[in-house]
């Protein structure tokens, strides 16, 4: 949950900082056993297949990086679509944890 969580928040203040973006769309699904975060906007954009090298030759970038390494540990996916003057969309992918019988509570 934690890493959805700022996978969201990191997403986000990229657009604040970075995306001059007039509308931002979220959304969140569960399909089949896992939890799907895409966050889109309508901002400037980037040019996402030479991200990853800005990324590492001069410290940009960090946190969606960092974001990535982190999905990546845990078995989820991370995919990024950017394309300049064409806005940037954002999809994290993870499985579900499994609830403990403690978790469900009978009211």
């Amino acid at each position: 949950r934690n890493t959805m969580y700022t996978g969201a928040r990191e997403a986000l203040m990229n657009i604040v900082k970075h995306a001059a973006a007039k509308n931002v769309w979220i959304d969140v699904r569960c399909v089949d056993s896992e939890v799907v975060l895409a966050i889109e906007d309508d901002g400037i954009g980037f040019d996402a297949r030479t991200a990853a090298t800005r990324e590492n030759t001069n410290g940009s970038g960090f946190g969606l990086t960092n974001l990535r390494e982190r999905m990546n540990h845990l078995g989820a996916k991370f995919e990024i679509e950017s394309a300049v003057g064409k806005g940037t969309r954002l999809t994290l992918t993870a499985p579900t944890a499994p609830h403990s019988h403690e978790e469900r509570k009978e009211l």
